[in-house]
């Protein structure tokens, strides 16, 4: 799409902020229409969450100022969540210490040019207050005993001391120490007013305009086009850093106002209570996060040879731990550490055209024994060899696929990016609004009798909706099972199928063996010469360079199928051939197999809306009828197909099959001495050699084994994959029910609280409840056409987020 367009499409989502947020604004204001949260109820819309509302759609407008695309990086203590915001920066911005550092939001900018780090904190009032406020509690006798158990700290010592000298927090700071400094003395500060008892003044920093940010040049976006718009790291606070719980909902709140989400899981605490934790967050945030949900799963580097592959980690987080909010294709294994030690030394080589002295930067010494090796010292002086080092660095941390597909892409997509979540955010608003609003209506149109019957039928409803649910799950697992036999007998036949073609594979083989016996005889013969092309030279120039599976030429000789290398390398050539024959065949059966889970997908939403959805669209028109309340409605919203692949790891499984052997063999030389001297003068071919002995090494490829390990390696496979539909399909299907129905219930719930809201707006007389239903009435007639216009933005950004991909 044209910049004009975009510029068009950003007006719009403008002007329908405006309005939004007027809206809410002038409906707050209107006396009754919205009220006092109330203990034990769940209204629709109360004081407290309309304010809320109007933070966030004031959040969207000031990121569109910009057209700021907002990445929210989130992660719990210790799941790399600073070093992977240093690793797509490309320098140190982000300190790493031993506790947390984040006790504010803060932002991360790209801003091209600005080489050296700036920090910008505009909004320092609050804090410098809070420590005008400290300089009066530090010099209190009776907080004396609180402060002696901060002063082991030499950072806290700092702290009071500037705070006993009234020294303030100024607005900028240059350069990564200084910054360091900053963020360390913020998060001491926080901690000492905990001590004190003071209160820290974290509701000054809840909108992006408020928050510290960092302006700094991202090292892989500095050759990139300047984009049209902006794109900004959030470094969010974890849920459980420093035991604070005021940081849970600082984290909500920012997962809520961001553009888009990168969780940052530890590869070895997946499963934890901590992660647990920020994977809820996700799923409540996902809805409106709009396919802009992705995940790194850091620290793969530490995975062993018995870890999960990276097929079995993403469909572990996507499918088990994120129960389908999360699209396989957005989660990332990677070393965040890897890649800031590559990124950084590439980033200084662009700049300088050397790495710093190791004993002036300590990462110098890091990257070195990381990239390569013990004698990197040797060898850091090197441009090109550290250039290489840390290419093949950053390939072994990939980070390079979630660089390209998540920064890169939000970078080149940050106008459309921006205009998309702020449309999302509105269409979600003004559906409430228009939910909300109708249902106040009806309930006003109604005497206090009607309302006290229509509350006690909804929390019928609910008893409804729970019967409904057991009977869902009843059919749900009859419908399950039977998914379950399909998807068995399928597999079953996909199995058998394969085993029949890898059997026909090792049963023709290639003439490999011949052309063997041949060399190794025609080596015999020139023994004395010492002369030979060698055997495998031969077999890789006339039998590799051949096309696999053409024509009727065999891959080895069945009747004699053990081979024989003197090279490892050339070995491991063939090996890395046949896995790749041998995945070929196991990949031809696994359209059928997707296509056969894709019906029985089908045949469960036509059963669920057929059976259980008939069944919950009559309670969802009872509740309509009895209510009156115009675009009730429930939609039933099942997760998008995702389906395992037949993958296996060849090469692993094919690991053990080279023996190393050795045999002693005779060989010719010229005699020592005089007399070999004469032979040797005068070349020739009968007199002065001797024979002798020696060892010789060379490797062995049992191709009945290899056959063997196969066949166990599919078993083990087809019994992964059964156990991967189950996780895949089946769980994912029960979750979404479970949803349904949660859904469903939580609606009904918001209306009995605005029905129980209508019967204390009948306590009124009757010229208060006139002139809210007037109020409600002017509301409902204002709104349509601004539910209309946020939909119609949502639908004419489709064509370009389906162009961007994005």
């Amino acid at each position: 799409m044209s910049q004009p367009n975009i510029d068009v499409l950003c007006t719009e989502a403008n002007r329908l902020l405006d309005l939004s947020i007027q809206f809410l604004q002038w409906m707050s204001q209107q006396k009754g229409v919205v009220s006092t949260a109330m203990q034990g109820e769940a209204q629709t819309f109360d004081q407290a969450s309309l304010g809320k509302h109007v933070e966030v759609l004031q959040g969207e407008k000031t990121k569109l100022e910009s057209l700021d695309m907002v990445l929210a990086v989130i992660g719990t203590m210790k799941a790399g969540k600073s070093t992977t915001i240093n690793a797509i920066v490309g320098s140190e911005v982000l300190p790493n210490r031993n506790r947390p550092m984040t006790a504010l939001p803060t932002l991360i900018r790209h801003t091209p040019g600005q080489v050296e780090p700036l920090l910008k904190f505009d909004n320092n009032g609050p804090i410098n207050q809070l420590l005008d406020e400290l300089v009066l509690l530090v010099n209190q006798p009776q907080l004396s005993a609180q402060l002696d158990t901060l002063t082991d700290n030499p950072d806290m010592q700092e702290l009071l001391r500037r705070i006993h000298e009234k020294q303030h927090f100024e607005t900028r700071y240059q350069g990564a120490e200084q910054i360091f400094w900053f963020l360390k003395s913020l998060n001491d500060l926080v901690r000492l007013s905990q001590v004190l008892g003071a209160a820290f003044p974290f509701e000054h920093y809840d909108e992006v305009h408020e928050m510290p940010v960092i302006e700094v040049e991202f090292a892989h976006l500095r050759h990139m086009a300047n984009a049209r718009g902006r794109l900004t790291l959030l470094d969010t606070p974890g849920p459980n850093e420093a035991g604070q719980s005021h940081l849970r909902v600082m984290m909500k709140e920012q997962l809520a106002k961001a553009s888009a989400i990168l969780a940052v899981m530890n590869y070895g605490q997946l499963k934890s209570d901590a992660d647990d934790e920020v994977r809820e967050q996700l799923k409540n945030i996902a809805r409106t996060a709009n396919g802009r949900l992705f995940a790194l799963v850091n620290r793969y580097d530490e995975k062993d040879r018995n870890g999960d592959s990276i097929e079995e980690i993403k469909r572990l987080v996507a499918s088990d731990l994120m129960k389908g909010f999360i699209d396989e294709a957005h989660v990332y294994p990677v070393s965040a550490r890897q890649a800031y030690l590559a990124n950084r030394a590439l980033h200084e080589l662009a700049l300088h055209g050397r790495l710093p002295a190791s004993n002036q930067q300590a990462w110098v010494e890091d990257f070195g024994n990381e990239a390569i090796g013990r004698r990197w010292e040797s060898k850091i002086e090197d441009a090109e060899e550290v250039k290489d080092a840390a290419s093949e660095l950053w390939q072994e941390s990939l980070f390079n696929v979630p660089m390209e597909k998540v920064v890169q892409t939000a970078y080149a997509q940050a106008a459309v990016y921006a205009i998309d979540a702020a449309s999302a955010k509105l269409v979600d608003i003004t559906h409430k609004l228009d939910n909300f609003l109708s249902l106040r209506k009806s309930a006003l149109s109604r005497n206090a009798e009607e309302l006290k019957c229509q509350i006690t039928s909804l929390i019928e409803d609910s008893r409804k909706i729970d019967n409904a649910e057991e009977e869902a799950g009843a059919l749900g697992k009859s419908m399950l099972y039977q998914i379950d036999r399909n998807s068995a007998a399928a597999l079953k036949k996909l199995h058998t199928e394969m085993e029949a073609s890898l059997d026909q594979y090792f049963r023709e083989g290639k003439n490999i063996e011949k052309i063997q016996h041949s060399e190794l005889a025609q080596q015999e013969s020139q023994k004395k010469k010492q002369r030979s092309d060698g055997t495998l030279g031969f077999f890789l120039k006339n039998v590799l360079n051949n096309s696999w599976g053409n024509g009727d030429s065999q891959d080895f000789d069945p009747n004699s199928p053990v081979l024989r290398f003197s090279d490892k390398d050339e070995v491991d050539t063939l090996l890395k051939r046949l896995v790749s024959s041998i995945e070929k065949i196991m990949k031809s059966g696994e359209s059928n197999l997707i296509d056969t889970i894709q019906h029985m997908q089908q045949d469960f939403r036509k059963d669920f809306e057929g059976s259980i959805g008939n069944m919950v669209a009559e309670l969802v028109a009872t509740v309509k009828d009895r209510l009156s309340a115009d675009g009730f409605s429930i939609e039933i919203r099942l997760p998008p197909p995702r389906f395992p692949s037949l993958h296996m790891s060849g090469l692993e499984m094919l690991e053990n099959m080279v023996q190393e052997r050795s045999e002693t063999v005779t060989r010719s030389r010229r005699k020592s001495g005089v007399w070999g001297g004469i032979c040797k003068f005068f070349n020739t071919d009968d007199w002065g050699w001797e024979d002798y002995q020696t060892t010789k090494e060379y490797y062995e490829l049992d191709m009945r084994k290899i056959r063997a390990a196969t066949q166990k390696s599919i078993a083990q496979t087809f019994k992964l994959l059964q156990n991967a539909i189950a996780e895949m399909v089946q769980q994912p299907l029960e979750q979404e029910v479970q949803n349904y129905f949660a859904t469903f219930r939580s609606k009904v719930e918001n209306i009995r609280a605005d029905m129980q809201q209508g019967i204390r707006d009948k306590e009124g007389s009757k010229k208060e409840q006139e002139e809210l239903a007037l109020a409600i009435t002017n509301l409902l007639n204002k709104l349509p056409v601004l539910k209309s216009d946020c939909d119609e933005l949502a639908e004419d950004l489709k064509p370009l987020l389906q162009h961007e991909g994005a």
